[in-house]
């Protein structure tokens, strides 16, 4: 299916774009949703190419999503990050029709090498200062508050459904409650990992893939990089003071699940893999346990 893809994105590139002067198309990245490639261009030198696996994306992690919206949105994203000098890709160009949807970026030089949490805590900082816009084609267009209620609620169903474990919630109106306080909101790429980090020598390049972002608390996020097991003192270096710091126990305890369940349903259905599966359920059983009173 992928190289049938990227023979179709060639063919509309020597077709309709020749005057880029496009080379054969390499695979440099994969995930669930998307391929991204990489081409030597007469216009533009190196580039980088995003191309959906599928027009729609099933899973149980969310609601059917339209990849179409997900490269409009790294479009919009890249071109508002890049006004506050977040290192994003710069888009050159996205194509839509009806046999292959792709974006066409800079490609950023990178080597893969891990990345240094100070550089990625000053990063993450900078992202979350950048002044607040509206975001369209988002996964979820509700309010933060509402969208993160609904998407524990479901996420907990679905664990529950897979593994029989009931994950333990406040009740709906307290869950409500504690988020309706939260004061400080900021624009979250929700997806930081050396995945989306594109690093040189150890040193923060760029980073990518915006699929995940919405306008929240930035203590989700930081309660998700802690989940993702990047929260370091290093990093908090780089950040500055922690906002988990800031927030009450039950606030951190619900943000530290939502990633728990979140990462619980990645293993055990997306992607499956057994031994993650039962490392994540057993992260669920442990938060489930240490609830604050």
């Amino acid at each position: 299916m992928v190289k049938e893809q990227m023979r179709l994105v060639e063919r509309v590139l020597c077709t309709h774009y020749s005057d880029w002067g496009v080379g054969s198309l390499k695979i440099i990245g994969s995930g669930l949703d998307f391929v991204v490639c990489r081409a030597d261009s007469e216009q533009w030198g190196w580039i980088a190419i995003r191309i959906p696996r599928t027009r729609f994306i099933y899973n149980e992690n969310d609601e059917t999503v339209d990849s179409r919206n997900l490269l409009k949105l790294e479009l919009f994203i890249s071109r508002y990050m890049r006004k506050y000098s977040i290192p994003v890709p710069e888009v050159y160009h996205l194509h839509i029709d009806d046999k292959i949807d792709f974006l066409v970026s800079s490609f950023i030089e990178n080597d893969q090498s891990k990345p240094n949490s100070v550089e990625m805590g000053k990063l993450v900082a900078s992202i979350h200062q950048v002044p607040l816009i509206h975001i369209p084609y988002t996964i979820d267009n509700t309010p933060f508050q509402q969208s993160l209620v609904n998407r524990i609620l479901r996420r907990s169903a679905v664990i529950r459904k897979h593994s029989g474990i009931t994950v333990r919630l406040p009740n709906l109106h307290d869950l409500k409650r504690s988020l309706k306080n939260v004061s400080r909101m900021s624009i979250l790429h929700m997806d930081i990992r050396p995945d989306n980090l594109l690093t040189y020598n150890n040193q923060m390049m760029g980073i990518v893939d915006w699929s995940n972002v919405l306008i929240g608390d930035p203590a989700l996020e930081i309660a998700r990089i802690a989940e993702y097991g990047l929260l370091t003192e290093e990093f908090l270096e780089g950040y500055g003071s922690s906002p988990l710091k800031e927030i009450p126990p039950v606030l951190e305890w619900i943000y530290r699940m939502d990633t728990a369940v979140m990462l619980a349903i990645v293993f055990l259905s997306e992607a499956p893999d057994p031994n993650q599966a039962k490392k994540q359920l057993n992260r669920v059983e442990e938060l489930n346990q240490s609830y604050p009173k």
